[in-house]
């Protein structure tokens, strides 16, 4: 299980996702997460904007939280 963050929900059947990782790898495209421990998340985390993906809503395991307004 990967916790994702969702920039893009349409009200269909599947989202636009993008990993979210704790394993900073410095990549140009990394946006870090200012608040993670507040989001639910257990570590300073970072979104990868640039591993975008679809999955279907009915993959979803559960919700971790809500980012907040600076992130």
């Amino acid at each position: 299980m990967r916790p994702v963050l969702v920039p893009l929900d349409t009200g269909d059947e599947d989202f636009v996702a993008a990993p979210i990782t704790s394993q900073s790898r410095n990549a140009q495209f990394d946006l870090p997460l200012q608040e993670s421990r507040e989001a639910g998340l257990n570590v300073a985390s970072m979104a990868r904007i640039h591993k975008l993906t679809v999955l279907a809503k009915d993959e979803i395991v559960r919700r971790v939280g809500v980012l907040s307004d600076s992130d």
